[in-house]
């Protein structure tokens, strides 16, 4: 038999979690109280279900953390609202115990990550580790289950460095944008391509995870493997006041904050727009583009990769990117000059002659110890000129 009054509540819930939550919460008030459904619930006389309310306030005092306990009463005090049920809430409310000081608001360090990937050797729940890790997502990004829509291949795009931006919550006036790095990139495509050779057949539409039925993973199949992974790396800590220091699945947000935060480089409202926060006025009215918000990740990005080898990969790929940027400015400063002795006063292109001035110096071994902007002090005046038509020559 439908509970007409139960669903009056859901009704007027919106997101899928929080049905789930006030289910089943609800259903814990009843039991404790011997109540059958929302009927009986109404039909009490306002000072009864006032009474039953703060007795079962009271056992939760002695089963839960003094923090938990208000989330228990939600569904109840709900429950009543919809359903014009005039209870004295503020009375009810001056049973519940103090607050003490949170546990659960630790992050994860890198190295308690590395240490969860070590204990899994499918390719799914590495792909997922790495995948939170560096995108910071909550558990239920993978599956909006309020429009019941899955995390799809459309909503990945390819970007520079080998990295992939995540279009979160996509169609959803939740939707934001994040990033994976390199290392989270390869270990996802490695799972697809797992799939593939399956014989899953890859469209835009296609989940991005799915779990052993081939259905698309949900918040509670991602929940579990994290948490099964912390267990077994046993990197949450001790529990203290019902709660370990880490939580599951948010100590990954905590780490990607903290270790972007302490890098002074890295803007701070690009940090919040990755992770899903809107911030006051800023959150309304600063619009940055995923071009600049990724040149803010990527800032970042270091930091963020768990395996050594590959960040020390993309530590080696930065020094290559300055070292060409400042061999093109010392060649351009060399092409202005060459310009000026040959009274080239409007050149059309540089490019082409960097490229081919580049070639000359590096054959005639002007780059190797020395830099050329040093080598070029040691010329005199009638040297530096001598040379500079050799390579006008040489580039005609």
């Amino acid at each position: 038999m439908v509970d007409v009054y139960f669903e009056m509540l859901m009704n007027s819930v919106h997101s899928v979690q929080t049905q789930r939550q006030y289910t089943r919460t609800f259903v814990m008030f009843l039991k404790y109280t011997g109540l059958k459904n929302g009927l009986d619930v109404i039909q009490l006389e306002p000072k009864r279900l006032t009474e039953l309310i703060i007795e079962y306030v009271l056992h939760l005092k002695n089963a839960i953390s003094p923090n938990s306990l208000p989330t228990y009463l939600y569904s109840v005090k709900s429950f009543c609202e919809i359903n014009d049920v005039e209870l004295k809430w503020k009375k009810i409310k001056k049973f519940y115990p103090p607050k003490v000081k949170a546990s659960g608001q630790g992050a994860y360090s890198t190295e308690d990550v590395r240490k969860m990937l070590a204990t899994q050797r499918k390719l799914n729940n590495r792909a997922l580790i790495h995948f939170v890790a560096s995108t910071a997502c909550r558990a239920g990004a993978v599956l909006d289950e309020t429009p019941n829509r899955p995390l799809c291949m459309g909503d990945l795009r390819d970007m520079p460095h080998g990295c992939q931006m995540v279009t979160i919550y996509a169609d959803s006036v939740e939707e934001y944008r994040a990033f994976l790095t390199p290392e989270a990139a390869i270990a996802l495509s490695d799972y697809h391509e797992e799939r593939k050779a399956n014989g899953e057949i890859f469209t835009q539409d296609t989940p991005v995870f799915v779990d052993k039925l081939g259905h698309p993973m949900n918040y509670s199949s991602v929940f579990s493997i994290l948490s099964i992974s912390a267990e077994n790396a046993n990197v949450r800590g001790k529990m203290k006041n019902g709660r370990y220091p880490v939580q599951t699945c948010h100590g990954f947000r905590k780490r990607f904050n903290t270790l972007l935060k302490l890098d002074n480089d890295v803007n701070d409202n690009a940090i919040e727009r990755t992770m899903g926060h809107k911030n006051g006025l800023d959150g309304s009215y600063l619009q940055i583009t995923d071009e600049r918000l990724f040149e803010e990740f990527w800032k970042g990005v270091s930091e963020l990769t768990v395996d050594n080898t590959a960040r020390d990969q993309i530590k080696i790929q930065e020094l290559e990117q300055t070292n060409s940027e400042v061999n093109l400015e010392m060649i351009q400063s060399l092409q202005d000059q060459i310009h000026t002795l040959t009274g080239q006063t409007n050149p059309k292109d540089y490019t082409t002659d960097f490229k081919k001035t580049l070639k000359v110096l590096e054959s005639t071994k002007q780059l190797e110890d020395i830099t050329l902007e040093e080598q070029m002090k040691l010329l005199s005046v009638k040297q530096k000129d001598l040379l500079l038509v050799q390579l006008v020559k040489q580039l005609s």
